[in-house]
């Protein structure tokens, strides 16, 4: 495959010690004064936070990629997008319920009754193509009109041009694609900078 494909995550705030797996940290914006909204500024538009690229893979920065990229863009197919399909609810309202105390209940309200299936935005595979990059910006808009918890505004967004993997029965959320790793305290910032500047 020759393909340009930038496995990548972001790091703000002192959450996550950054992982050595080749991956690109992109550094958030700081247009924001909340760290979420800054680090979900390139993972929601890579279009326009990454180098030039043919496809991009978002990884959550406290999960590891157990198969290569390569194999998850074979998987992708001929979809603009791919996720997995939450394990747990399948509802935007459902999800609305769980995420009380995370953000305003204005916030989260705002996406009551939109339509959809609920994906789990840890893990998602982008074609960088003109349609997908559409639907990222309807996401983003979303994003900042309601809830910044996105798993809220995907499904009536971008997850309408996406492929929607299950989760067998039994697994984890992220399956066999990822592991996940517990969230740390602090930074090695040195490493990041290193890791920031990789490409």
């Amino acid at each position: 495959m020759s393909e340009n494909i930038i496995v990548y995550s972001c790091h703000v705030g002192k959450r996550d010690t950054p992982v050595e797996d080749g991956r690109f940290y992109v550094k958030g914006s700081d247009k924001f004064n909340s760290d979420r909204m800054n680090a979900k500024a390139p993972k929601i538009l890579p279009h326009l936070y990454l180098p030039k690229h043919d496809y991009s893979i978002w990884v959550d920065a406290n999960l590891e990629l157990k198969v290569t990229k390569e194999e998850l863009i074979e998987e992708l197919g001929d979809y603009h997008c791919m996720v997995l399909k939450h394990r747990d609810r399948i509802h935007i309202n459902d999800e609305i319920t769980e995420c009380k105390g995370l953000d305003s209940i204005e916030n989260l309200e705002y996406h009551r009754n939109k339509s959809g299936v609920l994906g789990f935005c840890g893990l998602i595979i982008r074609k960088n193509s003109e349609l997908c990059n559409q639907y990222n910006e309807r996401w983003w808009a979303e994003i900042c009109r309601g809830s910044s918890r996105d798993q809220l505004s995907f499904p009536y967004t971008l997850g309408k041009i996406s492929k929607l993997v299950r989760v067998p029965a039994g697994l984890s959320p992220h399956t066999q694609y990822t592991k996940r790793n517990p969230h740390k305290n602090e930074i090695n910032y040195d490493l990041l900078e290193k890791l920031y500047t990789k490409k």
